[in-house]
């Protein structure tokens, strides 16, 4: 039998984890924000980008954007092996937190259940990350299939938004779940 205490704990996560997302969403799409700002500026930045003969700046600021992604990506890695180590060794875990003094006794169960929800969390959030990484990857192979800054072709214009759409995606994968409007 779960304890209410912990069936409140939750309900409460996922009214706040899903009650953000719906919030943040609804806020993309009825005002300015930070993210819809920030596509703005990554279309100029691919605009601009066109107009460079080199790149070399343009790569770099995404391969800097790629790595923070990589290293949230590898910490959650780390944190995913630290719970299954504690799944391993759940008995002796269970008597360490037993003896805080803050810290309320459970069953074996609810700490299987509680340890199960932390992974399928940083499970998610791993396929988040490495997701994100990908659109990166995309943006970098598109920085190096732009054409040429002197003899720029009529379907610029498009290319710059398909880029910036990429870069704007891989954020948004990274730090928030809603998507551009297509």
């Amino acid at each position: 039998m779960i304890p209410v205490l912990d069936l409140s704990a939750l309900a409460w996560f996922l009214f706040c984890w899903i009650g953000y997302t719906w919030f943040a969403d609804r806020r993309a799409h009825e005002s300015l924000t930070l993210m819809s700002a920030m596509h703005e500026y990554r279309l100029r930045w691919m605009d601009q980008m066109l107009r460079r003969e080199i790149r070399i700046v343009d790569s770099n600021i995404v391969a800097t954007l790629a790595r923070s992604v990589a290293f949230f990506a590898s910490t959650t890695i780390f944190i995913l092996a630290g719970l299954l180590a504690v799944l391993g060794a759940m008995d002796t875990a269970m008597d360490v937190v037993g003896e805080l003094r803050y810290a309320v006794k459970s069953s074996r169960e609810v700490w299987e259940i509680k340890l199960l929800g932390l992974l399928i969390v940083f499970v998610y959030a791993f396929f988040k990350f490495t997701w994100s990484m990908r659109h990166f990857n995309y943006l970098s192979v598109m920085i190096g299939a732009a054409p040429d800054s002197e003899n720029l072709p009529a379907w610029t214009d498009n290319f710059a938004e398909r880029a910036a759409r990429v870069s704007t995606n891989a954020t948004n994968t990274f730090a928030y779940r809603c998507r551009l409007k297509p």
